[in-house]
């Protein structure tokens, strides 16, 4: 392959391993000595264990009563990726690798977020116009105009939050109706937790904090740095950031403190995770590196290396088949995560505005952030 980058890391030193532990033994903390985690990690099956000495399963005791649902759950579907490409989106199949055009649109499309609990693909113009594509019905609906610079939707409730110049819009996922707006100077990305219901905007100032129940601010984590490239790991419970184009930062979402910031020259353009495997993949500023993070450790393991000349502007994991989609001034690259193996690349493929892929993807159990919780303060409030 004409463009293949060259691998030198140590990318999942524990991935498709004989054993079955995941994390490393001394990186898991079981509820109780010797417990298993019968379906952790997912390539072990039912034999996934997370604890040294894990006994073997004993007889099937009485069903008890059935619990409530965890929050997002309910989602089955295949995951797909897809590219704002212009005036078109691009969908790619995660099997065959096969592209087609899914929607052409009047406008360039220079944003994408996705819902997989309901199938939607939500999409910003650069012209205001916004719609939502309906994967079940392959129907497209308008939104109101909005001239918007990043969007999140909460799978536990649907709402879509849109940042604009002075405030975050809240949009209804059914009606498509705008039911509340958040003022907030100068807002940009956009992230939901939906383990705790929270959306985490970064503003000037800092994240700051809205709960998506009642959709107003509730906290901030207060910062002169910028902050950018957000995203929120479910398994850990940890928000992944750019801090100030030094480095990656990691925030534990339990207190909203900051943990850590991992230095990368020049900062993270983008970042993408998978969870199931444990790992975050950060494109450096330069565009010509991607940095792998252990998500437990909060440790650079590897690095992939692209040839010179390459820019990559985006970055997607699905995290269902371990896939690692690059988009790149040549195409999108597609990588094999589990094996570190190029499979693959889509020529002409150009990201204008958008990659993203749609996946449901069972939170395993995991290792809870380091970070101790601060006692200086509340819960939501937090100073770097």
């Amino acid at each position: 392959m004409a463009h293949k980058p060259t691998i030198n890391n140590t990318l999942l030193r524990r991935a498709y391993a004989g054993s079955c532990n995941y994390p490393d033994n001394d990186h898991c903390i079981p509820p109780s000595a010797g417990a298993c985690y019968p379906n952790y990690p997912a390539r072990c099956g039912n034999l996934g264990c997370c604890a040294t000495g894990c006994s073997a399963t004993g007889s099937t005791g009485p069903t008890g009563p059935t619990g409530p649902a965890a929050p997002g759950t309910g989602c089955a579907m295949p995951s797909y990726t897809f590219v704002a490409n212009g005036h078109s989106i691009v969908q790619i199949d995660p099997i065959t690798h096969q592209t087609h055009a899914m929607l052409e649109l009047p406008c360039t499309v220079h944003f994408l977020a996705a819902d997989p609990q309901q199938r939607r693909l939500y999409f910003l113009c650069n012209n205001g116009c916004a719609g939502v594509y309906d994967l079940n019905t392959n129907t497209v609906s308008q939104l109101p105009q909005i001239s918007g610079y990043y969007a999140a939707v909460n799978p536990n409730n649907q709402k879509l939050y849109v940042s604009t110049d002075e405030q975050v819009l809240v949009l209804n996922g059914f009606t498509n109706e705008i039911i509340a707006n958040v003022p907030m100077q100068h807002p940009r990305d956009i992230v939901v937790n939906p383990n705790t219901n929270l959306v985490y905007v970064a503003a000037d100032g800092g994240l700051n904090i809205i709960n998506s129940n009642t959709d107003t601010v509730v906290g901030n984590i207060e910062s002169d740095a910028a902050l950018s490239a957000m995203k929120i790991d479910p398994c850990t419970n940890n928000l992944l950031v750019n801090v100030d184009n030094n480095g990656l930062g990691f925030i534990d979402a339990n207190c909203n403190t900051l943990c850590e910031v991992i230095p990368v020259q020049g900062g993270v353009r983008a970042v993408a995770i998978d969870s199931r495997l444990g790992l975050a993949y950060a494109i450096n500023a330069a565009g010509d590196q991607v940095f792998v993070f252990d998500l437990c450790t909060r440790e650079i393991v590897g690095t992939l290396e692209l040839p010179q000349g390459s820019f990559v502007n985006g970055i997607s994991v699905d995290p269902t088949n371990h896939l690692l989609y690059l988009s790149t001034n040549y195409g999108i690259l597609i990588v094999d995560g589990g094996m570190n193996k190029i499979i693959g690349l889509l020529p002409g493929v150009l990201n204008t505005g958008g990659l993203i892929t749609m996946a449901c993807v069972p939170t395993p159990p995991c290792r809870p952030c380091r970070c101790a919780r601060s006692s200086a303060g509340p819960a939501n409030t937090g100073i770097f």
